[in-house]
């Protein structure tokens, strides 16, 4: 039995039972069998105009049972005499087969091609940069059947290119929250989460467990936690070994007016070397105060090494002391007594030039 009708066979760019498309013409197809030659219009539902798409093809008309397969983007033209024109409204192409292949069809959006006026469609399956399988969509948004936004590409306050979503929680086909915002403006990644929020002018980050718990973050496999691009562990190791090394110097002369000492320091893969001195700051000060005369003076460096900063730190250090309570040293005088010591030792000075005089005066 032959058919010799037009069939009309509209795709609109509508999910008929999941989200919209907006931002898109609507389009339809429909094929005709005049004069044993098939023709193939493209129609504009928003716009009200139609384009033909192929003809001239043979056929021996068109059934009302020719379907089509908007996921491999065909046209299944089912003729009279039970064979099937296939067109290919994606590539412009018609082949035909005997029977009905069985595929299953969908209905899916699709959209004009801005060079060839062909339909082209709108969500594909592809692969992205690394080869790795992705849903493409070629709109700038999807909305639900109450018009709410579920994903939107925009900009943001700042007029940044930005992608908005319509939830303030995904999860995963398991039903697990990967991303949520929570009433109190915090955002949780991961079903045991870490939280970041924004308090009193300031980003703060905290993980929780299942119940809500706050717990520790450990930073672990290999990673570093940087700050302004610097190595933290590699700063707090770098501390503690100069810290080793300035601990090592002198911290008193020891009797002497002047004690000078090098000092170095490990900790776990860090070393530091220090140089420092200690003084009696009576030998650097005119004044007659005890709280100088007794004072001790001290200064040191350090620099740390470690092998992924190299020497990247340098620390400094000063200070003053003075000895508490009676000294153990009997060799320590007091104000009087070595006011009367420097006179005396004066008087010795003035005589012996006297006697080196008089013994020039001799020979």
């Amino acid at each position: 039995m032959k058919y010799n009708y037009k069939l009309l066979l509209f795709l609109f760019t509508t999910l008929i039972l999941s989200p919209s498309l907006v931002n898109a013409d609507l389009f339809g197809l429909s094929a005709s069998c005049d004069s044993s030659a098939l023709t193939i219009k493209r129609h504009n539902i928003t716009s009200g105009t139609s384009t033909t798409l192929n003809s001239g093809t043979s056929c021996t008309g068109v059934s009302s049972a020719s379907s089509v397969d908007t996921v491999k983007g065909l046209f299944y033209i089912e003729q009279g005499d039970g064979s099937i024109n296939v067109y290919d409204y994606v590539n412009d192409s018609i082949t035909t087969t005997d029977a009905y292949s069985g595929a299953t069809r969908y209905v899916i959006p699709y959209e004009a091609k801005s060079v060839d006026g062909h339909v082209e469609e709108i969500i594909v399956n592809t692969t992205d940069s690394d080869s790795v399988a992705v849903t493409k969509i070629k709109t700038k948004a999807l909305i639900d059947s109450a018009g709410a936004v579920v994903i939107k590409n925009t900009t943001d306050s700042d007029s940044v290119a930005a992608t908005k979503i319509g939830t303030k929680n995904i999860v995963d086909n398991a039903g697990n929250t990967m991303i949520k915002v929570t009433a109190d403006g915090a955002t949780h990644i991961g079903k045991n989460s870490l939280v970041t929020i924004e308090q009193n002018g300031k980003q703060s980050l905290y993980a929780t467990d299942a119940s809500g718990n706050k717990i520790d973050i450990d930073v672990n496999n290999g990673s570093n936690l940087l700050i302004n691009g610097v190595n933290v562990v590699d700063k707090i190791n770098g501390s503690v070994a100069m810290g080793a090394a300035l601990s090592s110097l002198p911290k008193s002369p020891d009797g002497t007016t002047t004690l000078c000492g090098l000092g170095a320091g490990y900790h776990d893969e860090s070393i530091a070397i220090s140089y420092g001195c200690s003084m009696d700051a009576k030998n650097f000060t005119s004044s007659k105060s005890r709280i100088f005369k007794n004072a001790t003076l001290n200064f040191g460096s350090s620099i740390a090494y470690n092998k992924n900063n190299n020497f990247s730190q340098l620390a400094l250090s000063g200070g003053i002391s003075w000895p508490l309570g009676k000294s153990s040293n009997n060799n320590i005088y007091s104000d009087k007594q070595e006011s009367k010591i420097d006179s005396l030792n004066k008087e010795v000075a003035e005589l012996r030039a006297l006697i080196a005089e008089i013994n020039s005066k001799l020979n």
